[in-house]
């Protein structure tokens, strides 16, 4: 993803195209377990209410809280490009950087569009949801939530 890249490897994948694409179609979209569905859940053991799941706003974000006009996206590290722990793949690369950095743009983009609705956006990587560190995440989002509220 950064200018000093390695040099390129050759692009030699384990699978045929035609089986990676089943694979890879089998990935969903929205309620994934390693991330939207433990949110949830943890809003729920936090007692953490007023969201709603995927409001028809740009992007679709993960969590709206209507009512305090905030945005909660929670982003899978590989998908999206995690600064902290996004490796690319070793097969494919150049496919996979730029699939990654069109869905920053894009994530970027929509980020934009909700706060010119007056929307403030806050973004969750996976590896913040892990038991270490969960919460310090849910902490930014209660005094977010607190602040939007007053």
């Amino acid at each position: 993803m950064t200018s000093s890249s390695p040099a390129k490897r050759p692009s030699r994948d384990l699978f045929s195209p035609r089986f990676r694409s089943e694979l890879m179609a089998r990935i969903k979209g929205k309620g994934n377990k390693t991330t939207e569905e433990k949110m949830a859940a943890e809003f729920r053991r936090e007692g953490i209410g007023g969201w709603r799941r995927h409001a028809k706003l740009p992007g679709r974000p993960d969590f709206t809280f209507p009512r305090e006009k905030l945005c909660v996206f929670v982003h899978g590290c590989f998908w999206h490009g995690c600064p902290k722990c996004y490796r690319a793949p070793a097969t494919n690369t150049d496919f996979w950087n730029k699939k990654v950095l069109t869905n920053r743009r894009r994530d970027r983009r929509v980020a934009r569009m909700l706060r010119a609705k007056g929307y403030k956006v806050l973004t969750v990587w996976e590896c913040q949801l892990k038991a270490k560190v969960r919460p310090r995440s849910l902490k930014r989002i209660a005094r977010a939530l607190a602040h939007r509220r007053h």
